[in-house]
């Protein structure tokens, strides 16, 4: 992939890469949107620890879990 997203974007395919659990973590807020959970959930989804999660969170969508929830 070319272009100034090329790696970020391919990184998303590549299962166990940071930006692809970022990715289920995401979808666990997508469809659980409604309920409520803690930011520990949210990480163990994405098998990260919690400072690591915020930091590949934000890297990944521009925003903390709790913006992108409020969005």
């Amino acid at each position: 992939m070319q272009g100034p997203y090329g790696v970020e974007l391919a990184q998303i395919a590549v299962e166990g890469s940071s930006t692809y659990r970022i990715r289920e973590a995401i979808d666990y807020i997508v469809r659980n949107w409604d309920q409520s959970f803690r930011i520990e959930d949210l990480a163990d989804t994405a098998s990260m620890s919690v400072s690591s999660f915020h930091r590949h969170f934000k890297e990944v969508t521009a925003m903390s879990p709790i913006q992108f929830l409020h969005q």
